[in-house]
């Protein structure tokens, strides 16, 4: 996903904004610096010293002072690691937008049950990000109206802006239908792969499933080849992508949920 994660920002860069990326992991992060030029990349250089990720994040607000104290703006991508980015946003007093593709609460009570402790830290979080941000950009008016009733924000507070598409990428090509059924997404419960795979045993049709996740080695086992009718691609770049959805008939999407999900408005596209 990394191609279509940092496509929004290489238009930033080409507005004249300058980007950091905050990051979890260690040096290896600096091997995808060719494919972001101009793009700092904040990462824990203190690794190798013992500093476990943990404890890095607690203190990423000071270990990257130096260049946080410079931005004008904090962004948060998704609501995992807002309340770092709204940490370091307040400690060098810096506006916080808070941006989330989806209601990571309504993943947590999906995945754990509405009333488990995960959905409560889940809402707790929300709330305390979303109290204190400057501004808030959601993806759907669904997630609008949900804010609205959570928090006493008001509109102005809130932008609803889309997931973007890269309309250049993603365009309609004649070329001959390989596969009757595409699928793209993790191989996980929420994505709901079983119950189109059930469904497809009793077609004969030509199905590809793109994508890894945690179900991967049971389906496979359950499921097979299909007697040739069933391909397995695991993860593939974003960019070929566009290929695969050329050269099928129909694009399934089974989740069980979804906040504004990138695959189904790329297919559209």
């Amino acid at each position: 996903m990394f191609d279509r994660e940092i496509a929004l920002y290489k238009k930033y860069q080409e507005k004249g904004i300058k980007i950091s990326f905050v990051t979890y992991g260690d040096e290896s992060e600096l091997e995808f610096s060719h494919r972001i030029p101009g793009i700092e990349i904040l990462y824990n250089k203190w690794r190798k010293w013992g500093l476990n990720s943990r404890t890095y994040a607690a203190l990423i607000p000071l270990l990257h002072a130096s260049s946080l104290r410079k931005v004008d703006v904090v962004k948060t991508n998704q609501m995992l690691g807002a309340d770092i980015a709204l940490k370091a946003a307040k400690m060098w007093n810096k506006p916080l937008i808070a941006r989330c593709g989806y209601m990571f609460s309504d993943h947590v009570s999906h995945q754990f049950g509405d009333r488990s402790s995960n959905a409560s830290k889940a809402r707790k979080l929300e709330q305390h990000v979303f109290k204190s941000a400057d501004r808030i950009i959601v993806t759907t008016d669904e997630m609008l109206k949900n804010l609205e009733e959570l928090l006493p924000v008001s509109q102005e507070q809130i932008d609803v802006i889309p997931n973007y598409v890269e309309t250049d990428r993603f365009i309609p090509i004649e070329t001959e239908k390989d596969y009757d059924i595409l699928f793209i997404g993790r191989l996980a419960n929420q994505k709901n792969p079983t119950a189109l795979l059930e469904t497809v045993m009793e077609l004969k049709c030509r199905t590809v499933m793109i994508g890894k996740g945690p179900l991967e080695k049971d389906l496979k086992e359950n499921f097979g080849n299909m007697n040739g009718r069933l391909e397995w691609k695991g993860n593939i770049p974003n960019s070929e992508l566009p290929g695969y959805m050329n050269r099928s008939k129909i694009f399934v999407l089974p989740s069980h949920y979804e906040g504004h999900p990138k695959t189904l408005i790329e297919a559209m596209s």
